[in-house]
């Protein structure tokens, strides 16, 4: 009998939220088609625009979600100004959202105590926080630090950025279950993550491809002056190779050597005497 009294109500009420949300979707849409951006900028400013709708859908008398709604709305400011993505207004966005997350935790420990780090939910929780402020952390060194020798700082960001976004999705998945509400605030995390993450990866790949061209243009310039020179590697160790040295010139005294002196003999006495000889050293006589 209930059900036959509310089940027609929460059905129009199901269709119009659908309804809505589907409305709200396609001008999103057709709001971001009308920025001038690229195919991947677009499709990041679609991902943040409907992360930061899930959190305002979750808005409430609490700070932390005020904070994250924001972050959100500044995620999507940067994909449409094309603002630089390793900049200070990243490691804000992302110090934003974190403190309200960290505002979520500590209210959670005031209002539970020591229950919030009790079993493996407990330390789930803290290790989701830390995993967070890891990558807050480390946007901020890709802010400040200028030279662009940081390609494997991009890498593990990327990485851990991936570990803590399935780790929303099995929240989600769980969350599905008890309130959607939750799920759409886990799927906005999910959005904010992916957003930076993939804009990390961007920029390591086009480093890396940058340096490979750089590598081989070194070698083909290298075989081009020189074929037998060892092509350039920055893994090998680099060696010095000396030039041979030409033979100097030598006098001609060394290159031919003098003749071996002739052997004469005395006519008188037979002895051998050298050929420059006059008279015979053995008996005296001239030699002719």
């Amino acid at each position: 009998m209930n059900d036959t009294k509310y089940s027609p109500a929460t059905s129009k009420t199901e269709e119009l939220m659908d309804g809505s949300f589907r409305s709200a979707m396609s001008y999103i849409a057709l709001l971001v088609k009308s920025w001038k951006l690229d195919p991947l900028q677009r499709t990041l400013a679609i991902i943040s625009a409907v992360s930061s709708l899930f959190l305002l859908i979750n808005l409430n008398v609490q700070v932390y979600i005020w904070m994250c709604a924001l972050a959100g709305l500044l995620q999507l400011w940067m994909c449409v100004k094309k603002v630089k993505i390793e900049s200070f207004s990243m490691a804000f966005t992302y110090s934003l959202f974190s403190v309200g997350s960290l505002i979520t935790a500590i209210q959670q420990i005031i209002n539970y105590g020591g229950y919030y780090f009790s079993g493996w939910r407990g330390a789930e929780r803290v290790i989701v926080q830390l995993v967070l402020y890891v990558l807050v952390t480390m946007a901020w060194i890709l802010a400040l630090k200028k030279d662009e020798n940081k390609n494997t700082l991009r890498l593990v960001f990327f990485v851990i950025s991936c570990v803590l976004g399935a780790y929303e999705v099995i929240y989600v998945l769980l969350a599905l279950r008890t309130s959607f509400k939750l799920a759409l605030y886990g799927l906005a995390w999910i959005g904010f993550i992916a957003v930076f993450a993939i804009q990390v990866f961007m920029l390591y790949r086009k480093n890396a491809l940058q340096r490979q061209t750089f590598v081989q243009s070194v070698n083909s310039g290298i075989n081009s002056i020189n074929p037998q020179m060892p092509y350039y590697s920055p893994e090998q160790p680099q060696t010095t190779v000396l030039p041979q040295e030409h033979p100097s010139t030598i006098s001609e005294e060394v290159q031919d050597p003098a003749p071996e002196p002739t052997v004469k003999f005395c006519a008188r006495c037979g002895a051998a005497m050298d050929s420059q000889s006059k008279f015979c050293a053995k008996c005296g006589s001239r030699l002719e």
